[in-house]
């Protein structure tokens, strides 16, 4: 073989390393920060690759020619409103480490193989040049394929571990990232010394310390094995927040009708008085006429219609709960100038606790919504019950700002964003969404310019 096609064989396959990574990047990409299929996105991958593989070509360090693509990445998520940097950066981190670490373990091999394969060669054959050139290129093809199949084990290792990441605070970083960091910075040092000019000779690692072809790789083992370790305690941790956030939003829940239920009985109890008092109060006005007293007997009635309407309420929907929840919004609503309005009938189907969480919740969601307003403040309700199905929707207005959203499709609201602010907010939207797959159904949240709309579609029982 001539040097011409070992040179060749060696190019190809450094653009073949790096044609599985940027493959893995996008698997990756779609995983954890877009999952969608977006005319931008493909334009994102497609400039990456071209600017990757070209560079290949002329040979940039892998230190310049990376560190535009992190920047390139934290530019599209934060013009696109994804997410905040840290997300880009763990995922682009730990992609670079997985494939430091599959280098690093392939080439111990690729290097073991080498020093068996030159023991067996005869240096005194007239082709012994040809021999060479030869056995670098069947090395290089075989620490390729190792490479190859070493990082796609790890990255479908990781896809397995099933990480969900919303969002990622600083700390939350940091704990997933300082393996990649400490990879990263052990595969540049071990390149760096592998091979050493001197002034009389070269020093290559691997010939004066025969036992780093097993060290090397182990730490590279290790130090993966702790990478997805703090994956899985990560992801564990994760499920029992939102398991634990469960249970708190049940028992918010539980303690929001609660209080409906007080309202109703004080409610029910106020109209047993006033029809038990009804015949007192019209004997009481018919007196007040005999006695020729118009005036006070218009006042007295004034009186006894505002304690009607108070106990009344607005809104009449044919269910006791989710009337005393509305007109307890709209109580709510009216003091913080808040134009409400409903067009609510009833009839059953969904348990009256689920139909009282999900109004009380997205009423909540809507009045605080609105409070962001300093004009224009309103919120419409409707519901469309059609044989099997509920249709309940929520509409508000908004400030129109942009809303980053989690990976189940809600808003992630800024108040979490402060040290020790919202530790429970947004579990509302969580419930109600709960609910809603509970009855096989699902929630849909649109945006359109200064309207917020909350859409939940049920299935009855």
């Amino acid at each position: 073989m001539t040097e011409s096609i070992c040179n060749v064989i060696m190019e190809v396959s450094s653009v073949l390393r790096t044609i599985v990574l940027l493959g893995c990047f996008i698997v990756l990409w779609n995983y954890l920060i877009e999952h969608e299929q977006k005319m931008r996105k493909i334009v994102l991958f497609a400039g990456i690759t071209c600017y990757l593989i070209v560079l290949d070509f002329i040979e940039i360090p892998p230190l310049i020619r990376y560190i535009p693509v992190f920047v390139v990445c934290i530019i599209y998520v934060y013009y696109w409103k994804l997410c905040k940097w840290e997300k880009p950066v763990f995922l682009l981190l730990f992609l670079y480490n997985l494939h430091t670490m599959s280098f690093l373990i392939a080439n111990s091999l690729y290097q073991l193989l080498g020093n068996g394969w030159n023991a067996k060669l005869d240096m005194d054959a007239p082709d012994v040049v040809e021999q060479i050139y030869f056995q670098t290129a069947l090395l290089q093809i075989v620490f390729m394929v190792m490479y190859i199949l070493i990082f796609m084990i790890v990255c479908y290792a990781f896809l397995r571990l099933k990480l969900e990441l919303s969002d990622m605070t600083a700390m939350e970083f940091v704990f997933l990232s300082v393996h990649s960091i400490a990879g990263i910075i052990l595969a540049f040092m071990i390149v760096r010394i592998s091979v050493v000019p001197l002034e009389d000779k070269v020093f290559i690692l691997y010939d004066q310390a025969s036992d780093m072809l097993w060290k090397i790789p182990t730490i590279a083992v290790l130090l993966l094995i702790g990478e997805y370790a703090s994956i899985f305690i990560f992801t564990n941790y994760k499920k029992y927040l939102l398991e634990r956030e469960s249970v708190i939003s049940r028992e918010l829940g539980l303690k929001q009708l609660e209080a409906r239920f007080e309202e109703a009985q004080v409610l029910y109890g106020n109209l047993r008085s006033l029809r038990h008092d009804m015949k007192n109060h019209m004997q009481t006005i018919q007196g007040l006429i005999d006695l020729g007293q118009v005036q006070d007997s218009k006042e007295y009635m004034d009186r006894l219609n505002k304690t009607m309407e108070d106990i009344d309420g607005k809104f009449d929907t044919g269910n006791i709960l989710c009337d005393v929840v509305l007109n307890d919004k709209y109580r709510i609503a009216l003091k913080n100038q808040i134009d409400m309005s409903a067009d609510f009938t009833y009839d059953g189907g969904i348990a009256d606790f689920d139909m009282g969480i999900i109004l009380s919740n997205l009423c909540d969601n809507a009045i605080e919504g609105c409070m962001e307003m300093k004009k224009d403040r309103w919120i419409s309700i409707s519901l469309i019950s059609s044989g099997p199905c509920v249709l309940l929707t929520v509409r508000n207005s908004y400030d129109g700002k942009a809303i980053r959203w989690d990976n189940n499709g809600l808003p992630i609201s800024t108040k979490m964003d402060d040290v020790g602010k919202g530790e429970y907010h947004g579990m509302g939207l969580r419930n109600v969404l709960a609910i809603a797959d509970a009855y096989f159904g699902k929630m849909q949240i649109t945006t359109e310019k200064n309207e917020f709309c909350v859409t939940v579609m049920l299935q009855k029982r």
